[in-house]
């Protein structure tokens, strides 16, 4: 049961990080980018697992073993980066000129 509840949370964390990042790529490419919200972004992660993690806590009456903490926040961060690669390589395949900002933004860094 805990394992849909990852599984539900991972779907959710990384539709929310890929829409952020869409919505990042539609103000400024550059933007979408930079380190800054790269790590920034960081925070969807920690906030769905976290969330995740309190709610099997409370399903299971204040209990949660480390391993299940571990394997359900695992499973939450695994499948979100997924759904976000998944974004990140589509949005380079439709636009090229991506990679050249990148390349870019990395010599300045």
């Amino acid at each position: 049961m805990t394992s849909k509840l990852a599984i539900y949370g991972g779907v959710l964390t990384g539709l929310i990080t890929v829409l952020s990042f869409f919505v990042a790529y539609t103000v400024s490419p550059e933007t979408m980018l930079s380190i800054g919200f790269y790590w920034a972004s960081l925070v969807f992660y920690a906030l769905g697992i976290l969330l995740v993690l309190l709610r099997v806590k409370n399903q299971q009456n204040g209990l949660l073993l480390f391993k299940q903490a571990l394997r359900d926040g695992f499973i939450v961060f695994l499948i979100a980066n997924l759904l976000f690669f998944i974004f990140y390589f589509w949005l380079f395949k439709q636009d090229p000129g991506l990679l050249d900002i990148q390349l870019e933004q990395f010599r300045a860094y």
